[in-house]
């Protein structure tokens, strides 16, 4: 009989994007589900910090690595026995990126792999690929925050027999509700349903680029996929089983 729990590993991905910066930990073994065990995670904004030449400033260097710092502390309190360090473009498009990412591997102990927009796309669509109620339904498939955020607004939940309740949202509804949320000011937005303080500043933006997407491919609904970057880079961790870069 195989033991499952050792092949059990207490697994800390650390997600550096351009809005927030993110420690998810899960306890990954092969067929599991990538849920997490603790989460924790720091809005950076890293666009207020962009000088005109596009390096980060300091003050925005200093918030990247604080955020660090309480991420990793999630990971000790845990105690991981494995971290996925990712860096998105946001970081990797910076002049002063090599420095930032010196100072970050210094307070982590370990290198970050710097993902292009190919790589992250590539463990989104992993990711909505494995959820087992997108795999059933056939569905078109919006995933990360801005989407979900804007179907908790716009859309409506799905509930079918046998399956997890999901969103669905259609262009018609988002349609709707972008001329409005433009005309609320961003503070005032965090009172709307699923618009979260982080999400403020670029909900509008992300709503015009979804719709345009969906009217690009002429798709009139959307299913919200719940997993997205960090769930992908867990299941192709598994599927490596034990490499510690993501390797693409």
């Amino acid at each position: 009989m195989v033991n499952l729990r050792s092949r059990v590993t207490r697994l800390g991905v650390f997600d550096i994007g351009s809005n927030t910066i993110h420690m998810l930990i899960v306890d990954a073994a092969p067929g599991a589900r990538p849920d997490p065990e603790a989460s924790t995670k720091s809005t950076v904004r890293l666009m207020q910090y962009v000088k005109d030449d596009g390096s980060i400033k300091k003050s925005g260097i200093e918030a990247i690595l604080t955020a660090v710092d309480q991420c990793m502390e999630l990971a000790e309190e845990y105690d991981i026995t494995q971290l996925l360090a990712m860096a998105t473009s946001a970081i990797k498009e910076a002049p002063n990126s090599n420095k930032i990412l010196r100072k970050i591997e210094e307070r982590i102990g370990q290198s970050v792999t710097v993902l292009s927009g190919t790589d992250e796309a590539r463990l989104t669509f992993l990711a909505a690929r494995r959820v087992p109620q997108i795999q059933a339904s056939g569905a078109c498939v919006g995933t990360s925050k801005t989407f979900r955020s804007l179907a908790r607004l716009a859309g409506a939940v799905l509930r079918q027999s046998g399956r997890e309740d999901t969103w669905i949202m259609t262009r018609e509804q988002l349609e709707d509700w972008i001329p409005r949320l433009a005309a609320i000011e961003p503070e005032q937005r965090v009172a709307l349903p699923g618009i979260t303080p982080e999400r403020t500043m670029q909900i509008v933006g992300g709503g015009i680029v979804a719709d345009e997407i969906m009217r690009s491919l002429n798709v009139h609904e959307v299913e919200i996929c719940p997993w997205a970057l960090r769930e992908g880079a867990i299941l192709r961790w598994l599927d490596q089983f034990g490499r510690t870069r993501l390797g693409f």
